[in-house]
């Protein structure tokens, strides 16, 4: 048992004079840290996702851009609420989001979220027959 120690104590301080052993053993934690560094830096750079589906039958169709229109809509009415109170690019934006901004100003939320809704619902199967 002794002589077992003996070889691997010499294989182990031959191993310490060789230039792969030491670049092995720097590169590791590089590699570590690396490893969940890089990860956690690109999550805050998320990109827009597009999803496809496939709906030959149509009755899908309306809910899904419902679910997904809906809460764009209500962030663009919020921000133009928000840039009517605070004052902020007013003057950069057309006649017709400036006139809106400005009835939005005295909206309360609930019927911000109310008008969201409903100007969300106009673009449902029944768009058709207001254009």
């Amino acid at each position: 048992m002794i002589k077992t120690w003996l070889v691997a104590r010499r294989e182990f301080l031959e191993s310490l004079k060789t230039k792969s052993f030491w670049i092995g053993i720097l590169a590791m934690p590089i590699l570590m840290v690396l490893s969940i560094g890089v990860p956690a830096m690109l999550e805050d750079r998320k990109d827009v996702r597009r999803y496809a589906i496939l709906d030959e039958s149509g009755w899908l169709e309306a809910a899904i851009e419902q679910a997904a229109d809906g809460p764009d809509l209500l962030r663009v009415l919020r921000e133009l609420r928000r840039r009517q109170v605070e004052r902020d690019g007013i003057d950069g934006l057309p006649v017709v989001l400036k006139k809106l901004s400005e009835t939005l100003s005295t909206v309360d939320e609930d019927h911000l979220i109310l008008l969201a809704n409903q100007l969300d619902s106009l673009s449902g199967p029944d768009a058709e027959k207001l254009k």
